[in-house]
């Protein structure tokens, strides 16, 4: 049973009852997906803490079959938090900053043309979190959202525990 989900909602209700239309939680409840954990593999180094979307920004950039992901992610224990993190075409975390890592995610996978636009406009790692947030208020979120296949993700609605495939590296970062 998700915990990040009925947060999100709070989140959003929350900011409608002090005049917000439209939030960055309801975008989330309406494009998120949920993304299976899985240990991190051996291969891939533990980044600095505290700055998950610098870390997941430069897997991602880095290897073609890793997909940038933002939204909120549950650490055992703790309430859901915003956070960023990649996944491959499997649908698999790979969260280079937490250790161990989460026991939920839930986000949106960007485009890496709208990540990169993103940087260069604000200056900042990460999308949900600065000024180009309001960029999801003025358009529609469909435009920056990763369109490639990513198997093991899925709605809201759809989500069911899944059991992580196994992730084989070959030196490097290369998956």
């Amino acid at each position: 049973m998700s915990e990040v989900i009925p947060y999100l909602q709070m989140l959003s209700d929350t900011y409608k009852s002090m005049g917000s239309t439209r939030t960055m939680y309801d975008i989330l409840l309406a494009h998120g997906r949920h993304f299976t954990p899985a240990k991190r593999p051996s291969k891939v180094p533990k980044m600095k803490i505290k700055e998950c979307y610098a870390n997941a920004t430069r897997l991602a950039l880095s290897y073609s079959n890793l997909t940038y992901c933002e939204g909120f992610a549950l650490y055992a224990g703790l309430f859901p938090v915003q956070h960023a993190w990649v996944v491959g075409d499997n649908g698999v975390v790979i969260d280079p900053t937490w250790s161990p890592v989460g026991v939920e995610y839930f986000g949106i996978p960007f485009d890496e043309e709208y990540l990169l636009s993103a940087m260069k406009k604000s200056n900042y790692y990460g999308i949900m979190d600065n000024f180009q947030w309001r960029e999801f208020i003025e358009h529609t979120a469909e435009q920056f959202i990763y369109k490639g296949s990513i198997e093991n993700a899925s709605s809201p609605k759809e989500s069911q525990p899944h059991q992580a495939s196994a992730i084989n590296f070959t030196g490097g970062f290369v998956i």
